[in-house]
């Protein structure tokens, strides 16, 4: 049977999104407009959802590799 040898650990689980929750929110630094450029170039790119995912799976392995899983 898998058990953890720190399972109190898994309480990490849900700081990324209390983090989020909480941080207040930076401001955008000021664009700087060059004329002889397009106005997309000075775009931010927008994250998508698969980020997220990917971190948030990245997050889960490291919690659990934390707990110490022992057969």
């Amino acid at each position: 049977m898998l058990e953890f040898v720190w399972p109190v650990l898994f309480v990490l689980l849900p700081l990324p999104w209390l983090l989020y929750q909480l941080w207040p929110e930076v401001p955008p630094p000021p664009r700087i407009r060059i004329p002889r450029f397009p106005a997309s170039v000075g775009t931010a790119y927008t994250a998508s959802r698969l980020i997220y995912v990917v971190m948030g799976a990245i997050w889960l392995f490291l919690i659990l590799a934390i707990t110490r899983p022992v057969w």
